[in-house]
């Protein structure tokens, strides 16, 4: 069992080279999370172990996080292309079809362009930031656009994807925590926090096991996991 869990789980982290693919990949990742919750304690100490190391690994995302570099390079790429003249600024509005670029010139397309793709790379770094911080980085975000048109247009592609990125952050430490939580008992929770909030994950006892619940939510519902004993 514990090798198919790993594999769930690598199938999870593979990436398509798109980042609308990690859509994919999370639900993939939260249904073998909710299946080791499941079973975790069937597992031998082994397998235990073995889950652990790979849930805890800092590479994890690294397969998203390239994504999203390859999406920030492409916007630039196309950005230097419309600065030297490859392409034309009255294509993309044209793609883009919408007025409030009609008086946007040339270099405010280029600068604009090249602002989503930082944008993009700082939406990497403030996937793991506690909550308050990361609605802190939001809230920048939506100022820059008062004056960049195209980042309403183009981050909204992305947000849904680092949502459920920032829900499997939040589950991978929950079931870090959980497993735990069978070998040591619930003292263990103030070694192992919520990313979301940086307090320990909240626990309730259930008739089969516990839960574990972040203050994180998706679709106004919280994150959490259930663990049977």
């Amino acid at each position: 069992m514990g090798e198919n869990l790993l594999a769930m789980l690598r199938v999870g982290q593979n990436s398509s080279g798109f980042v609308i693919g990690h859509l994919v990949n999370s639900a993939i990742q939260r249904t073998a999370l909710e299946f080791l919750a499941e079973n975790a304690r069937s597992l031998p100490a082994a397998a235990r172990a073995e889950l652990l190391a790979a849930l805890s690994n800092s590479s994890y995302d690294e397969a998203f996080y390239q994504a999203m570099e390859q999406e920030a390079k492409g916007l630039e790429f196309e950005a230097n292309r419309i600065a030297n003249g490859t392409n034309s600024v009255e294509d993309l509005r044209k793609i883009f079809g919408d007025p409030s670029f009609a008086n946007l010139s040339k270099e405010q397309f280029v600068a604009g362009m090249r602002e989503v793709a930082t944008l993009e790379r700082e939406y990497v770094a403030a996937i793991a930031l506690p909550e308050a911080e990361y609605q802190a980085w939001l809230t920048k975000r939506a100022a820059a656009q008062q004056t960049n048109p195209l980042i309403g247009i183009l981050m909204p592609v992305f947000d849904r994807v680092v949502e459920q990125a920032r829900a499997a952050v939040v589950q991978r430490a929950m079931a870090v925590a959980g497993l735990q939580v069978l070998t040591a008992g619930p003292s263990v929770l103030t070694q192992y926090l919520d990313p979301a909030s940086g307090q320990p994950f909240q626990y309730q006892p259930s008739a089969t096991g516990f839960q574990l619940t972040s203050s994180f939510q998706i679709n106004g519902k919280p994150v959490s996991l259930n663990f049977r004993q």
